[in-house]
């Protein structure tokens, strides 16, 4: 259309709305000239919009979170998450950074929102991210992501021992028991005794018990 037509406006449209290839360069042109003059707006609404998320790239989130948000108007870096959440779901590098500045905001309900509605691409770094803020709903993110190692520590920090058999059968995963009873230890002793003796009674071997007792032995419980 547009080498036809010299039709490029019309091409952009037929190729955002039918997420078409072929258009890459007009819509990289027109999101730097929109860029380049201040159209911050416009900008966002192209990156967002334009066809294979050939613009959904962790450049051209940099590109919105340097540019400051103008007198009485939200940040063009929010404004394009808008326009992306709006449309479906969002990528790993778009979860991460659309969450921090709301972590920061202390607006975690937005988060949980988000997360209910599928909205959210789940991973290990957005775990860690709101685990200091929230380490219940971290451990939501890590099993969303399927992160075991992650998924155990959460349980073992939360006092929710019996889950984390239940998780490991079901997930066919390992855990290393000694180390999470020292990471018990140094992090909540109070709770080292349930944990040990919740290992202990399980049917399986899960731990060697004379390596459990230096383990307290060594930090004087």
């Amino acid at each position: 259309i547009n080498n036809t037509l010299q039709n490029s406006e019309l091409a952009l449209r037929i190729s955002s709305r039918n997420n078409l290839p072929g258009a890459d360069d007009l819509f990289i042109k027109k999101f730097n000239n929109l860029f380049s003059t201040g159209q911050y707006i416009e900008a966002a609404k192209v990156a967002a919009t334009a066809p294979q998320g050939i613009l959904r790239t962790y450049e051209t989130i940099q590109r919105f979170q340097q540019t400051p948000a103008q007198p009485n108007q939200s940040s063009p870096l929010l404004h394009y998450f808008g326009i992306l959440l709006d449309q479906g779901k969002l990528n790993r590098y778009e979860s991460l950074e659309l969450c921090r500045p709301v972590l920061q905001q202390q607006r975690k309900q937005l988060l949980e929102k988000w997360l209910k509605d599928d909205k959210l691409e789940c991973s290990e770094e957005l775990g860690d991210l709101v685990k200091p803020v929230d380490p219940t709903l971290a451990l939501s993110v890590y099993l969303r992501a399927n992160v075991p190692v992650k998924v155990v520590q959460s349980f073992a920090e939360t006092g929710q021992f019996k889950k984390i058999f239940l998780y490991a059968k079901k997930v066919g995963f390992q855990p290393d028991y000694l180390s999470l009873l020292r990471h018990i230890i140094r992090t909540n002793p109070d709770k080292a005794t349930e944990f040990a003796q919740a290992i202990v009674s399980e049917e399986e071997n899960l731990c060697d018990i004379n390596q459990m007792v230096d383990a307290f032995m060594e930090s004087n419980l």
